[in-house]
């Protein structure tokens, strides 16, 4: 299991992956779920909107050096809770 570290930077939380390899350069739109599955072989860039809360979330295809963007939104009630997959160590809380 590859341990992912996270930046922060406001409107968009940045991974890394290891180090070297690929990065696939596709946006991945991936449909509301409450355990939802960001399949980083779609794209390093991960867009979801939150319609309800996530109560788990997992990543599919992780490459070692893989650059990972997510977006994630809230719908127009908001206050929608997200937890992030359990690889991913240091990212803001959302909700």
């Amino acid at each position: 299991m590859q341990r992912i570290s996270a930046r922060d930077s406001g409107a968009a939380t940045t991974f890394s992956v290891g180090s070297g390899g690929a990065i696939a350069s596709a946006v991945n739109a991936v449909a509301f779920s409450a355990t939802p599955s960001f399949n980083l072989a779609l794209g390093n860039y991960q867009t979801i909107t939150l319609t309800g809360n996530v109560t788990s979330s997992t990543l599919a295809s992780v490459k070692a050096g893989q650059t990972v963007t997510f977006h994630i939104c809230q719908d127009a009630t908001g206050s929608r809770t997200f937890v992030w997959p359990a690889v991913v160590h240091g990212a803001t809380v959302i909700g």
